[in-house]
């Protein structure tokens, strides 16, 4: 004889029920008779307690399940990552064109100066540099403001200066900024868990790639957010194919690998990998694609103009959190951004090109060890004509 054992959480009361319960007892209580037909003064206060009810019910239940999760994670030393702050370089200049003129006096700006892109993304300079009288230039490192991946922007993009300098300066981006990434969600906690137990059956391609996810870089917080398992022998022909080897490639979620983070899932992986089989652990070969958003905005919907490219710009960089050896096409990518501002628009029109090519295409397709990942977007919405 056997029996077995499940999980059960008691569901919540709910507002009708609570409410019956108090108007019964008022009842027995008072002996009085009153008034509880729906809509009276007593029932619906009665119905209003019995809500409050209801909804502590339901928080109570979901805390507890989601104690319950998170335990599990713990066994697996699984926490969720944190959001991290894009970073770059920016050049203060005296002037924007080919023969600025030089400094007359040495400029200081501080560290926590203020710099912005048009579309609001602000930056502050990490710390203090001094523009030098008869130079036209100074390079300053600097640090989003806010965490999160908005903070990786293109390269030309930063132009404002918004904290007041006491000489004339103009700002730019000679390249991207990078490294911002947003808090992990639950369900992406969630994920890596999922990725924790298929790597408990060690030494099959699923496991080694599912082991290394979340690896991190001490000290930096770089981590392994994406990975695969490539094969070259079985689709290799001639001598030597029928030699076994794998090649693991990895990415940190921005297209790329470091040396450092490299060299940390060599450190752990010889724990989880088949022993005597040669491998190699790579960065991602990333194709960076271009996307062109237009579109008019609906009548009535003009207002919303600013916000509604901001929702455009966070569709397209959501989509392209594509998994190795995922075809990006034009078609997917259209009903994500449609998705995002349904009712805003009158016309929407999405082109796709791979980074460096001014022909769009209907699909970018790489290889199984590859990415595609978002190189820039551009967002270019006209008014409704009024």
């Amino acid at each position: 004889m056997s029996a077995s054992l499940s999980f059960t959480t008691p569901s919540p009361p709910v507002t009708t029920q609570v409410a019956s319960q108090l108007l019964a007892t008022m009842a027995a209580l008072t002996g009085i008779p009153s008034d509880y037909n729906i809509g009276s003064q007593i029932r619906t206060m009665a119905e209003a307690g019995g809500s409050v009810v209801e909804i502590q019910g339901v928080s109570n239940q979901a805390q507890a399940l989601q104690a319950i999760l998170f335990s599990g994670f713990s066994a697996f030393d699984i926490t969720p990552n944190g959001a991290s702050y894009a970073t770059g370089t920016v050049q203060f200049v005296t002037g924007t064109g080919a023969s600025p003129p030089v400094a007359t006096q040495n400029v200081n700006i501080a560290a926590g100066t203020i710099v912005s892109t048009s579309g609001g993304v602000q930056f502050q300079t990490v710390s203090a540099v001094t523009l030098l009288q008869g130079q036209t230039s100074v390079t300053a490192n600097v640090s989003a403001t806010t965490s999160g991946t908005a903070g990786n922007v293109s390269a030309n993009t930063i132009t404002q200066i918004l904290t007041g300098l006491t000489y004339p300066l103009y700002v730019s981006n000679a390249t991207p900024t990078s490294g911002g990434v947003n808090a992990e969600t639950q369900s992406q906690t969630q994920a890596r868990f999922s990725s924790a137990i298929a790597a408990i059956g060690l030494g099959s391609p699923t496991a080694i790639a599912n082991a290394v996810i979340g690896v991190t870089v001490s000290g930096t917080g770089e981590t392994v957010q994406y990975s695969t398992l490539y094969e070259p022998w079985i689709t290799a022909s001639g001598t030597a194919s029928g030699q076994a080897l794998w090649e693991l490639y990895v990415d940190n979620g921005s297209g790329t690998a470091s040396a450092s983070l490299i060299s940390a899932i060599g450190n752990m992986i010889n724990g989880v990998r088949d022993a005597g089989v040669p491998y190699t652990i790579n960065a991602v070969e990333p194709t960076f694609c271009v996307v062109s958003v237009s579109g008019t905005m609906a009548s009535g919907q003009n207002s919303a103009l600013s916000a509604v490219s901001g929702l455009i710009a966070a569709a397209v960089s959501g989509y392209f959190a594509l998994p190795f050896g995922a075809t990006a096409t034009q078609a997917a990518l259209a009903g994500s951004v449609a998705n995002s501002v349904p009712g805003y628009l009158s016309s929407l029109a999405i082109s796709l090109f791979v980074s460096g090519s001014a022909t769009a295409v209907s699909g970018i397709a790489v290889p199984a060890y590859g990415r595609n990942l978002l190189g820039s977007v551009a967002v270019t919405l006209a008014a409704a004509a009024t």
